[in-house]
């Protein structure tokens, strides 16, 4: 009783109606109602809901038949029709675009014609020849400042060469062979030779350096280091009772403890 009224024809709309009353229908058997003698009263409730167009195609279909109309039968006529309609608004979205070009006069037309035909040659804004700016390799000989220059003073995308965006709305995954950073390979500064993550590595006390075989695979090692801030430091010890082979415990060592030691280790005396 609630459902609004529907001013004119719209599948969503008409849809809705359609699910609400076999919730309602639904939710009523569930708690034991009788609604087998329901179909006209029910189908004069929604048919007040539905938009004058759609209860006209309805009265229509009913007169058809002999004797009062069925729940069913009205059931199936909005499922037709809200599928109906779904069919001819997609229709005529792709019928749309083709329906702007009337009127339009040939040197109109022409002109359209001429934009499409320069956006398909991807003119390069480096060298105006027909490719890419990424694969311009004039653009790839200049040198760092002159590349980094041209991609902010065109406002292209640091990442993808794109227009209409900023590197930090990029799509594309890809980032820089050098750095790992997301900025495109040719706009890497050429006086930072290490990636943010070896600098993330150095800062919590790991290097990490490579090195190239002669078949062309990279080898990565990780050393350990300290800092030599300070010449001396204090660090606790411990006397501890060591049982012998033979089961006697008599001997007394002193350790040294170290909570940051990634080892343990032992004098060859104490052995």
């Amino acid at each position: 009783m609630s459902q609004k009224s529907l001013q004119y024809e719209s599948s969503s709309a008409i849809k809705e109606l359609l699910d609400n009353m076999n919730e309602c229908l639904s939710a009523l058997q569930n708690i034991g109602v009788d609604i087998s003698n329901w179909d006209i009263i029910v189908i004069y409730i929604l048919i007040q809901r539905l938009d004058p167009e759609s209860r006209k195609q309805w009265e229509l279909k009913s007169n058809e038949t002999e004797g009062l109309p069925t729940l069913s039968a009205f059931r199936e006529f909005l499922e037709h029709k809200f599928r109906s309609l779904e069919f001819l608004d997609t229709k005529h979205i792709i019928s749309k675009a083709p329906n702007v070009r009337k009127g339009i006069n040939v040197a109109q037309l022409e002109s359209s014609n001429n934009a499409s035909f320069n956006n398909t040659n991807l003119n390069c804004q480096f060298c105006k020849a027909n490719h890419k700016l990424i694969n311009c390799k004039d653009f790839a000989k200049a040198d760092y400042e002159t590349r980094h220059s041209f991609i902010q003073t065109s406002r292209l995308c640091f990442n993808c060469f794109g227009l209409n965006h900023s590197v930090y709305s990029c799509r594309l995954s890809t980032r820089c062979r050098v750095c790992r950073r997301k900025h495109h390979s040719l706009l890497h500064p050429p006086n930072v030779m290490q990636g943010t993550e070896n600098a993330e590595s150095k800062d919590k006390g790991v290097v990490v350096s490579s090195a190239t075989t002669s078949q062309g695979e990279t080898i990565t090692k990780l050393d350990n280091y300290f800092s030599n801030s300070y010449s001396q430091v204090l660090l606790a010890t411990a006397l501890v009772e060591v049982e012998s082979r033979t089961g006697s415990i008599g001997l007394v060592y002193r350790c040294l403890l170290d909570q940051g030691s990634q080892a343990s280790l032992i004098t060859e005396s104490a052995v």
